[in-house]
């Protein structure tokens, strides 16, 4: 109902009950959000800064690093500066990231439900009928907060990991190039190895969730003819089927949970792989003083960082 709901502000024909890329489906929230723009634009300048911070942090450990082995005393002051500064932008920038997040998530899930209610009480019967209340309810109000969650808290947090990565690239290029180009492939594994992944758990996703509206709709029958429930003795039997239901759904959760620690440990591994060769390599470098042990260290931390983000939300788009 929602993507419904979406597709007719978006041009899109409300007849066409086709499945939709996750793509094809955010452009559609956004269009729809699009009074709200002015607002994404100043989230982005703060994400932008955000990122800023990380490449900060980097070079901070650079300088710590060097500043313990070299025993520099002036560079460790200099350093403990820089970190004053980091974390007073870190903090004030992600205070107004999630506040602002926050007011755009209830103001556009408001506009969105409000849409969907329209359309529902617009409507003919007919068209309604294949849809339990209970199904439609939870279309209003948990697939409504699904939707715009993918605009308000994952568009922005890819976003701030897109830049993290490009940022941290464009500093490790300065100080070592084959070091950068090593890690650049071992990251680029990470969202090659979800992504094999990503269509069947999104297939089990929307599974799942027809098995929770199923679920949540016949729970919802129940309350209301407690009485029949009870008249025909029929308490046993909903019980053995509710339990049925919720075994169905279990079912799914649970091979979405295998796949998902799948992915976590494919993610792991090439971490630990990484590590590794920046360890190995870096070190060889640093002995052949063409390193220095801080450049080593923030390689580490900046391939840590920019791991897990590449990796983070790949599985979830395409």
């Amino acid at each position: 109902m929602v993507a419904l709901s979406v597709n007719k502000k978006a041009g899109v024909d409300p007849g066409d009950r086709k499945q939709y890329s996750a793509i094809k489906v955010f452009l559609w929230l956004l269009a729809f959000s699009k009074q709200y723009i002015p607002f994404y634009l100043i989230l982005c300048a703060i994400i932008t800064v955000l990122a800023l911070t990380s490449t900060a942090f980097a070079e901070l450990v650079q300088r710590l690093v060097n500043a313990a082995t070299q025993k520099d005393t002036e560079l460790l002051i200099s350093s403990a500066g820089i970190a004053a500064v980091i974390l007073l932008v870190s903090i004030t920038g992600n205070f107004i990231k999630n506040y602002l997040s926050t007011y755009l998530h209830n103001q556009s899930k408001l506009n969105l439900q409000s849409a969907v209610l329209q359309k529902i009480l617009n409507a003919k019967m007919s068209n309604l009928s294949k849809y339990h209340s209970g199904d439609l309810i939870n279309r209003l109000d948990e697939s409504v907060d699904i939707a715009q969650s993918g605009i308000n808290t994952f568009a922005v947090e890819i976003l701030n990991n897109i830049l993290q990565v490009v940022l941290l690239l464009f500093y490790l290029f300065r100080l070592n190039v084959h070091l950068t180009a090593g890690i650049l492939v071992i990251s680029i594994c990470v969202p090659i190895a979800l992504n094999f992944f990503s269509k069947p758990l999104r297939k089990l996703y929307g599974e799942r969730q027809q098995k929770i509206s199923e679920q949540q709709s016949y729970m919802q029958d129940i309350i209301q003819n407690s009485e029949l429930v009870k008249s025909f003795s029929l308490v046993k039997r909903v019980c053995r089927e509710l339990k049925e239901k919720y075994n169905q759904r279990l079912k799914y959760h649970l091979k979405i949970l295998w796949i998902e620690v799948l992915l976590f440990r494919v993610h792991t591994v090439i971490w630990v792989i990484g590590v590794l060769f920046i360890l190995g390599y870096g070190g060889i470098l640093a002995v052949d003083n063409k390193l220095d042990v801080g450049s080593v260290i923030a390689f580490a931390v900046s391939f840590e960082r920019s791991c897990f983000s590449t990796g983070q939300y790949s599985g979830d788009v395409g």
